[in-house]
């Protein structure tokens, strides 16, 4: 009996334009509008990576597809010497577009179980997200 031959692992790369910065924990909004804010956050980054994953061709996740990896690198227009994000904000920063790769099939769930996330920033031309999926 011979182990499983495992399969190689394929990293996806797309990029996911932002017209609002997501909240995080230290954000200063009411509750409401976080809420909007997170929800069309969500619903926008889903139907982009609905079609990246698409255009791809990468099959929808499911239970057994094993571990996969999430980078999220968020990209912020600033000024010169403007301060990063607290990266103990990322997390919540990134929240909601975790879920949206979920809802698009990227992966089956977001708990550890199933994904292993990491965070990045740096500052560019646009708010937005790069993604990179590994799979």
């Amino acid at each position: 009996h011979m182990p499983p031959v495992p399969r190689p692992m394929t990293t996806h790369s797309f990029l996911l334009p932002l017209m609002v910065d997501p909240p995080t924990a230290n954000s200063r909004i009411h509750w409401r509008k976080r809420a909007q804010v997170t929800a069309s956050v969500r619903q926008t980054c889903a139907v982009i990576a609905r079609s990246e994953r698409n255009r791809l061709h990468v099959a929808a996740a499911a239970k057994g597809d094993g571990l996969r990896k999430v980078h999220l690198t968020f990209v912020r227009p600033g000024q010169r010497g403007a301060h990063p994000v607290d990266g103990d904000a990322l997390p919540a920063k990134g929240k909601p577009i975790l879920d949206s790769i979920v809802d698009a099939g990227w992966l089956f769930s977001d708990s550890t179980a199933y994904v292993t996330v990491t965070y990045g920033q740096e500052r560019g031309d646009q708010l937005s997200v790069w993604v990179e999926v590994t799979c």
